[in-house]
């Protein structure tokens, strides 16, 4: 999952650090994607519901996400 979702992550940052919107916008889009792609291709691993804990816990961050690259805000850059 890392090897997938890292690169999206890191790059949506720095787009957005540079203030390349186009690119944090898409790599935004790109990172919701790789996480649909985690919990339909890995539902579960050993019994524990790793697409209920995604589904659950990353809507509100990446919905949050894309409204700043939306809006050209820098305010993800905060962090939680």
């Amino acid at each position: 999952m890392t090897s997938y979702v890292q690169p999206h992550h890191v790059k949506v940052w720095l787009a957005g650090h540079a203030g390349n919107w186009h690119l944090a916008k898409y790599e935004a889009k790109e990172l919701r994607e790789t996480f649909g792609d985690v919990t339909t291709y890995q539902g579960a691993w050993h019994d524990f519901p790793i697409a209920k804990l995604a589904e659950t816990n990353l809507e509100s961050p990446l919905g949050e996400l894309e409204g700043n690259c939306r809006q050209e805000s820098h305010e993800f850059q905060k962090g939680r």
